[in-house]
């Protein structure tokens, strides 16, 4: 199926308002663990994009290897 640029420009800046929306609300998860001195981890997408924060630091699942 072929997309007209409009419709391929719609889906961009939804997906840069979804990404926005996420990056805002891991921020706020930073705010709150360091209030409460607490961690958490994410899980990316994929198999390896997953990452943990603690004491102010972003820590790659990858480093746990």
């Amino acid at each position: 199926m072929e997309y007209t640029g409009q419709e391929r420009e719609a889906a961009n800046k939804k997906i840069a308002e979804n990404l926005s929306a996420v990056d805002t609300l891991l921020k706020e998860c930073q705010e709150l663990a360091d209030k409460y001195k607490l961690g958490f981890s994410f899980e990316g997408p994929t198999y390896g994009t997953g990452a943990w924060y603690e004491s102010g630091e972003w820590y790659a699942s990858s480093q746990s290897c």
